[in-house]
């Protein structure tokens, strides 16, 4: 029997962020540039902007439903929506023999401004830097709008119909917990996306793309960056136990609504593990109580994704022993320096290969076990780069090798970028 990672974890997947994301940004004349569809030629990929959408004076409806599904109750600030189920569960997937290859649905139901610059910019207020902001410093029922409006359009289901038509098969759909249909505090931001959420949950179903659900944002902030909601030197999740049972709460609401709708639940994004060892604590009090919080909500069928809190996966060998269908999820930026910002795409798609193997190569170092048979599973890796005040030059990285045989890297061109298949040894262990 092969294990990965966690010792008693039977299907344990180790996942470094290579899910790409679909990046709009506003153009020169200060519009929205759409998506960039993906069209393949001669193993080759071709980015294709597409044409803007006009905007809409007034913000569309939320998705209509049908009668026939049952309900889900969103009680927020007192306010009780019914929404209606329409999707029914793909087959599991099959991690040990198919290749995993995917997109991280970024900037929809949590803006980032690197990801979603024209929706900021366009407020006028140097103030508003995240979605606490974009609902405290401006009209709710203005804000609300635009929000409506932006999760009717940044994705529609041909998108996902293209997905799909270019061989895609996982879909990571970062959400934020003032979202989810529990009776919470919410603060300043602005809720109504839940059914939005469960429509994109159906697209994804009805185009054969396994949801990877990412609770991306946490009460008080698990790391103080946009990416969860509120930008602040100060994010207090991990200092007050209230918030991590707020998280919890929330992340029992998505186990009962839609763990059966998804493939994955990933507990939370990024905890900075690296501010002290009361945050590291907390991340790995909060790991376990998510794992028993989901199971008990959701069954056994859907994994569960946890991170490596920024602390490297050597912190959490023996970790959650009694874990089954857990994965790790570890992102490598390439950010934070001029001299990552001036690489190339071909610079930066090297400098992912080698930072993965090493990876691969350090931790598995003293419990390598060699295959010489069996299939791959492979994955993609797309750099992205933004023209854009916000960022320049990221690169995330999410790798589902297959921990039984073998681990292959595709590197799936952009542009100049060629499609390469590079391997290392397998995850095998005991």
């Amino acid at each position: 029997m092969y294990r990965a990672l966690f010792p008693s974890a039977l299907h344990t997947l180790l996942l470094i962020s290579t899910f790409t994301t679909i990046v709009s940004a506003a153009g020169p004349d200060g519009k929205r540039t759409t998506k960039c569809k993906v069209k393949r030629k001669d193993s080759q990929g071709v980015l294709i902007a597409q044409n803007p959408t006009p905007a809409q004076n007034a913000a569309p409806s939320p998705p209509a439903q049908t009668t026939s599904n049952p309900t889900s109750t969103q009680i927020v600030n007192g306010s009780h929506n019914e929404t209606l189920l329409t999707f029914t569960r793909l087959p599991p997937f099959d991690y040990q023999n198919r290749k995993v290859r995917g997109v991280n649905l970024g900037g929809w139901f949590l803006m980032e401004p690197w990801i979603t610059p024209s929706m900021f910019e366009k407020t006028g207020n140097e103030g508003i830097v995240d979605e606490y902001t974009f609902g405290q410093y401006q009209d709710r029922g203005y804000a609300s709008g635009l929000l409506q409006q932006h999760w009717a359009t940044w994705y529609t289901e041909q998108d996902f119909i293209e997905m799909a038509s270019v061989g895609l098969n996982h879909i990571r759909l970062p959400i934020s917990y003032w979202s989810v249909p529990i009776d919470q505090d919410t603060g300043p931001y602005i809720t109504g996306a839940w059914p939005y959420i469960l429509q994109a949950l159906d697209w994804a179903n009805a185009h054969g793309l396994y949801v990877i659900l990412d609770l991306h944002g946490a009460p008080g902030s698990q790391n103080g960056f946009d990416n969860s909601g509120q930008r602040t030197g100060q994010p207090s999740w991990a200092y007050d136990q209230a918030f991590l049972d707020r998280t919890l709460n929330v992340l029992d609401a998505i186990g009962r609504q839609v763990g059966d709708k998804v493939e994955v639940i990933e507990l939370l994004n990024e905890i900075s593990g690296f501010r002290d060892q009361q945050w590291v604590d907390a991340a790995k009090r909060f790991w376990q109580a998510g794992y028993d919080r989901i199971r008990a909500a959701a069954g056994g069928e859907v994994k569960i994704m946890i991170g490596d809190a920024f602390l490297g996966v050597h912190s959490w060998d023996g970790y959650l022993k009694s874990g089954q269908g857990v994965m790790m999820d570890l992102h490598v930026y390439q950010i934070f320096s001029n001299d990552e910002l001036r690489r190339s795409w071909d610079d930066h798609v090297s400098v992912s290969s080698l930072t993965f193997l090493l990876i691969c190569v350090s931790f598995l170092s003293s419990f390598i076990s060699l295959c010489a048979t069996g299939s791959a599973s492979l994955l993609r890796i797309r750099p992205i780069t933004s023209g854009s005040s916000w960022a320049s030059g990221r690169t995330r990285l999410r790798i589902a090798p297959n921990i039984s045989t073998v681990v292959a890297l595709e590197l799936v061109g952009m542009g100049r970028i060629p499609l390469v298949v590079a391997k290392c040894s397998g995850l095998a262990r005991g």
